[in-house]
């Protein structure tokens, strides 16, 4: 009996370690996703956004920075479904997980407003 109890208990904790591992509970790094893309097909926000996030007016590409959190994550998610129309964004968008979009969109907004903007 006392055996049985013991294998339960291991079996149990190298299932929770197999949750815990596979992805299922990770932290954003949305710093990283910034400068070095997602690895799963969304480029460095920086290359359009600017590494302040200030933009790159010229370009046309908008300041991200100290924007509303909720206003960067609701774009970015009909970026992602579709509600939105961008060539340039919709697979950017699309490529970002969840979670990332939301990260990506309290990172911009937590960023100061660039010198040259203020």
């Amino acid at each position: 009996m006392h055996r049985f109890g013991l294998h339960s208990l291991l079996l149990a904790v190298f299932a929770i370690a197999s949750v815990l591992s596979s992805g299922v509970v990770r932290a954003v790094d949305a710093a990283a996703i910034s400068t070095g893309g997602n690895g799963r097909g969304a480029p460095p926000g920086m290359a359009c956004h600017g590494v302040d996030g200030g933009g790159m007016a010229a370009a046309g590409n908008p300041r991200l920075a100290a924007i509303d959190a909720a206003y960067l994550g609701k774009q970015l998610d009909d970026f992602a479904n579709g509600t939105r129309v961008s060539p340039i964004m919709q697979p950017v968008a699309k490529a970002l997980a969840d979670d990332e979009r939301q990260a990506l969109a309290t990172y911009y907004a937590k960023l100061p407003l660039p010198a040259t903007l203020a």
